[in-house]
C-alpha cells in the first residue's frame, strides 16, 4: 500500500504548511465539479457601520440562533442599532444560505425563509446567495452532506477554533453534475417537509408531559398556568427553613396537579449507588467504558465522546458498575439528566457525578422513571433540592425522596408505548431517507 503522495511545487508555496492545507491542495487538484462561486455569490450584501441607524430596531442572527442538528434558525434577536455587535455586518434575503465559518465539523448550515428576510447576520457566518433562487433548496441539502462537510473541514485553519476563510470556501468544488428541474422541484418539496417537521418538534420532556396529562396522571394545563407570571407571593408562615427561590418554586403544584398517588422513589427502588471518581489522566482509548454526564442523552446512553479506563478500576469500584435497566441520574453540575442503560453498556463504570438507581420492576419500570424525570414535575423537585453555589449538586437522600407516580405497571407500559408512538410521529427519519436518496443521485 502506497502511503506517500506528491504535490506540485506551486501548491506548497503558501505560508500554511499544515497537513490539512496540503491535503486540501491535493484534493483541489484531483476533484472535479463546479466551484461554489460558480453557483452562488458569497456575502453579497455588507453593511458599513455608518449605514446602521442607532435608534432603529434590527433583527439579528448570531451563531447561537442556529441549530446545527436541525439546520434551522430557531430564534432571532431584536435590538437597537446602537446595541448591535460590531460583527453584525451582513444582510440576508429569502433563499440565502448561511454557513458558519467556525468549526465546520458542526455542519451549521441554514436556509433563510421569508420570515427571516432582511435580518442582519453575524459575520462569522458566510452568506451564500445562489444565482438561481430555486437552486437554494438543493444547494442547502448538498452543503449539509458529509461529503461537503469533509471538504470544509480540510480548508479550516487553527487548532483551538478551526475557521474557514471566505476566499477558500469560494474555491470548494461541489461534486454535482446535470441537476434536472425535476430534482430541484423534489428538493423544494423535501425542504418544506423538513422545515415543517423541525418547526413542530416537541422536546421529549414536553412530549412526555402531554402524554401524562392525556392519561390523567396529572391535571390538564389550567388557564392560570398558561398565564403564569415569573413571580408569586408566598405567605410568611411558609418561609420556614430554606428561603432560596428554588426551594419554594412550584412546591405545591405537584400535590395539586397529581391525580394519582405519588410515592418516594426509595419505596419503588431496589438500590441506589454512587459512581466512581476517576481522574481524567486515567482515560485511555480502550478498556472499560467510563460513562460521564455527556453520555446521557434523551433517556438513553450514547457513545459520543466516550472514554475508557483500565479494567483494574472496574474491579476497584464494583458498586459503580452499570447493569442493564439501571437508571442513571446526573446529580452534580448538570443536574437531572436521566438515561436507561441497555445491554450495550453493561459492565461500564458510572462517574462520580451520576447516581445509579435500580428500580423495583414489579412497581416501577426504568423507562417510565426516566421519562418522568424529564418533565417539569421531576426536574422541579431536583431544582428544589439542589445545593451549592459554584457547582450545584443533589444529595443521595434527596434523590431517594423524589416523588414519583405510583401507578400499575400495565398503565406505565401503555404510557411508554404512547410516548414512543408520538416520538415516531414527529420523527424526521423518513424525510431524511428521501433527502439522502436525492443527494446520492446528484453527487458524483
Amino acid at each position: 500500500m502506497n502511503t506517500t503522495m506528491t504535490l506540485p511545487y506551486e501548491k506548497i508555496t503558501k505560508k500554511d504548511w499544515s497537513i490539512n492545507a496540503l491535503l486540501s491542495a491535493l484534493n483541489t487538484k484531483r476533484e472535479q465539479g463546479p466551484a461554489l462561486e460558480k453557483l452562488a455569490s458569497l456575502n453579497p450584501v455588507k453593511l458599513k457601520k455608518t449605514e446602521i441607524q442607532v435608534d432603529e430596531i434590527y433583527r439579528y442572527i448570531d451563531i447561537s440562533a442556529l441549530s446545527p442538528e436541525k439546520g434551522m434558525v430557531e430564534e432571532i434577536k431584536e435590538m437597537e442599532g446602537a446595541k448591535l455587535p460590531a460583527r453584525a455586518t451582513l444582510q440576508v434575503q429569502t433563499g440565502d444560505l448561511i454557513l458558519s465559518s467556525v468549526r465546520p465539523e458542526r455542519n451549521a448550515v441554514a436556509r433563510i425563509t421569508d420570515n427571516l428576510s432582511g435580518c442582519l447576520v453575524n459575520n462569522t457566518f458566510i452568506v451564500i446567495r445562489p444565482h438561481q433562487r430555486t437552486f437554494s433548496y438543493l444547494l442547502y441539502f448538498v452543503l449539509r452532506t458529509d461529503n461537503v462537510r469533509s471538504k470544509f473541514m480540510l480548508i479550516a485553519r487553527g487548532n483551538a477554533i478551526p475557521t474557514m476563510k471566505t476566499k477558500d470556501v469560494k474555491d470548494v468544488k461541489l461534486p454535482i453534475y446535470g441537476v434536472t428541474d425535476e430534482q430541484e422541484q423534489t428538493a423544494e418539496k423535501l425542504y418544506n417537509q423538513w422545515y415543517q417537521k423541525q418547526m413542530s418538534v416537541q422536546s421529549l420532556g414536553d412530549l412526555v408531559e402531554s402524554v401524562l396529562r392525556d392519561f390523567d396522571v396529572f391535571s390538564p394545563v389550567s388557564q392560570e398556568q398558561k398565564h403564569r407570571t415569573l413571580y408569586s407571593a408566598i405567605s410568611y408562615c411558609e418561609l420556614e427553613g430554606r428561603w432560596d427561590v428554588a426551594s419554594s418554586l412550584n412546591e405545591v403544584d405537584l400535590e395539586k396537579e397529581a391525580r394519582v398517588p405519588m410515592r418516594p422513589l426509595e419505596s419503588l427502588a431496589v438500590s441506589f449507588k454512587a459512581g466512581a471518581t476517576i481522574s481524567a489522566k486515567e482515560y485511555q482509548d480502550e478498556g472499560t467504558p467510563y460513562i460521564r454526564i455527556k453520555n446521557i442523552e434523551k433517556g438513553t446512553l450514547t457513545d459520543h465522546e466516550l472514554v475508557y479506563v483500565s479494567e483494574e478500576w472496574a474491579e476497584k469500584f464494583e458498586k459503580a458498575i452499570i447493569k442493564p435497566y439501571h437508571v442513571l441520574i446526573s446529580r452534580v453540575g448538570t443536574v437531572g439528566k436521566t438515561g436507561v442503560a441497555d445491554k450495550a453498556f453493561s459492565g461500564a463504570l458510572a462517574s462520580q457525578h451520576i447516581t445509579l438507581v435500580e428500580a423495583n420492576r414489579e412497581k416501577l419500570l426504568p423507562l417510565f422513571l426516566s421519562y418522568f424525570m424529564m418533565t417539569e414535575w421531576g426536574l422541579t423537585q431536583l431544582q428544589q433540592r439542589a445545593s451549592g453555589s459554584s457547582q450545584v449538586f443533589i444529595k443521595l437522600k434527596d434523590i431517594k425522596e423524589l416523588l414519583v407516580p405510583a401507578i400499575p405497571i400495565s398503565d406505565q407500559e401503555k404510557i411508554i408505548l404512547a410516548i414512543k408512538k408520538k416520538e415516531f410521529q414527529q420523527s424526521d427519519q423518513e424525510v431524511k431517507k428521501e433527502i439522502e436518496k436525492l443527494t446520492n443521485e446528484i453527487i458524483v
